[in-house]
């Protein structure tokens, strides 16, 4: 679930190869219970959703002839869907704590991975990394009263957040930092005491940080000017968005091609309401379905949404249907909560939401595992 995976120990001839973990993990679970373990795998939603999966895998071949490319998007969807229903079924307390470990681990390893250079993320790019295993850090640490681990996934998170150039993540650590102060200050558990404790200490430290602002601000605009390419992705398009909302600018380049992804499905509904098949790699810079002419792309990736994943590979119509079923079973989860949480899970749902419209959880294998984490707290009852 990071770099030191696919860079290092999964990393055999030039190619990275999870399925070893995979197997090897499924391996030691038939051993340790084998009767447990054919349970799980042999549910319905496992079932279905790998039956959908393979049929978009050969649809895919058949469609663009990458077996590769279509293989690459079948893995991460299966361990999604694998990652959801397990998060989701089991909801005891030892449960959360293997699934825990694994999430802090995953950003543990990311930030390993950027000090040794394991991961293209100079000064030149940027770094997609598992932000939502922050998102569902916080959300089980809430549930449980798990505040260390709280604590940490948020440092960390913070740090990688930081380096990674997207804007979408400063705004999901916001919404994560907002999630940890509800927890804390409406959590029956802890007694008023402890409660004045700790919301005294964030005022101080809000106090004592607004106090040294211009010393703050100043280190921080010269981490950002540092790098040409970190001040555009993070300061820079925040100023254009802002700019473009308030009406006296106008949209960057890469917010333009958001914006035309929508026009093309548009004006080609038809060719994008059936499944086009996985392989969003073949599609890099000539987004459109596969079921247009090759002539008919946009300078574009299905990496840039979810949304346009699901819409460009897996089409309108299943797109729906799964959109519809998962709908349903979050407000079913909504219904279940008590008033005190739901602050937290609105927050992290709408983290969520903000990391599906702007990165795919589909091909990539830490976002699609900490993606599918996130799904299956969110569909807890």
């Amino acid at each position: 679930m990071s770099p030191l995976g696919w860079r290092k120990f999964l990393f055999f001839g030039g190619n990275y190869y999870p399925e070893v973990f995979f197997v090897a993990l499924a391996f030691a679970a038939a051993v340790i219970d084998p009767a447990k373990t054919v349970h799980f795998f042999t549910r319905k939603f496992i079932l279905i959703s790998a039956a959908i999966a393979f049929a978009l895998l050969f649809l895919g071949f058949a469609m663009h002839g990458n077996f590769i490319a279509a293989w690459s998007d079948f893995r991460c969807i299966i361990a999604l869907a694998v990652a959801a229903y397990f998060v989701k079924t089991y909801s005891d307390e030892k449960s959360d704590r293997y699934i825990l470990v694994a999430l802090i681990s995953s950003l543990i390893g990311f930030l390993i991975s950027s000090r040794l250079n394991l991961q293209i993320m100079d000064s030149s790019m940027k770094m997609a990394f598992a932000i939502l295993a922050v998102v569902g850090s916080v959300y089980i640490c809430s549930r449980r009263s798990w505040y260390i681990g709280m604590l940490a996934a948020i440092s960390i998170g913070a740090i990688l957040a930081v380096e990674s150039f997207f804007r979408q993540n400063y705004l999901i650590m916001l919404l994560c930092v907002l999630s940890a102060a509800f927890s804390i200050t409406a959590n029956p558990r802890l007694r008023l005491i402890n409660r004045l404790y700790i919301s005294g200490v964030g005022i101080a430290a809000a106090t004592f940080i607004s106090y040294l602002e211009k010393y703050v601000s100043a280190y921080v605009l010269t981490y950002f000017q540092s790098s040409d390419s970190r001040y555009i992705h993070s300061i820079g398009k925040t100023r254009e968005v802002l700019a473009m909302l308030s009406g006296s600018g106008n949209a960057s380049q890469g917010d333009a091609i958001r914006l035309s992804y929508f026009q093309m499905i548009g004006d080609n509904t038809a060719e994008f309401l059936l499944p086009g098949g996985l392989g969003q790699s073949v599609l890099i810079n000539k987004w459109r379905s596969l079921w247009m002419p090759p002539q008919e792309t946009i300078i574009g990736s299905s990496l840039d949404g979810g949304h346009l994943y699901m819409s460009a590979h897996m089409g309108l119509i299943l797109s729906g249907a799964i959109v519809i079923l998962l709908a349903r079973k979050w407000i079913s989860a909504l219904a279940s909560l008590s008033i005190g949480q739901l602050p937290v899970f609105l927050l992290s749902s709408i983290s969520v939401l903000v990391f599906f419209l702007f990165s795919s959880p589909f091909s990539q294998m830490s976002l699609a595992i900490s993606f599918g984490a996130c799904v299956g707290l969110l569909l807890r009852r």
